[in-house]
């Protein structure tokens, strides 16, 4: 792997609830398996990039994101599968910068391939809902 732009959660085990089957072990596990191989080793990672408004808004809707904001400063849950804590906005914020700075060192050529370990997730989630 030659030149790699990486991105790793830093603190992504503040989401996490009891019982909950999207829970920090898994991205650890990722985060072992790499690290135990030596792949990470080479490369640091990337900081996130601010995530401006307009592109969050480019992608969701801007009242989901409302909605989203208040849930986690409430630390409720949006559905049954769901949650958040009083952690997860800027968390998944961080993460969404992430995959910003991710996509923004392969593009332009800074880096030529790139991995967004990213945690909380939202590769569920539509322009109007998360999902799980």
């Amino acid at each position: 792997m030659k030149n790699l732009a990486f991105f790793y959660p830093e603190n992504h085990e503040k989401h996490f609830q009891q019982g909950h089957p999207e829970r920090p072990g898994r991205v650890e596990t990722i985060n072992t398996a790499l690290s135990t191989s030596s792949l990470w080793s080479n490369f640091q990672p990337l900081p996130p990039e601010p995530m401006p408004d307009d592109l969050l808004f480019a992608v969701h809707n801007p009242d989901y994101i409302k909605k989203l904001n208040q849930a986690c400063i409430q630390g409720s849950s949006l559905d049954m599968d769901t949650y958040t804590t009083s952690d997860s906005w800027n968390l998944a914020i961080q993460t969404a910068g992430g995959a910003l700075a991710v996509a923004h060192a392969v593009w332009s050529a800074s880096h030529t391939c790139g991995f967004a370990l990213t945690r909380p997730p939202g590769h569920h989630a539509t322009r109007e809902r998360g999902m799980g």
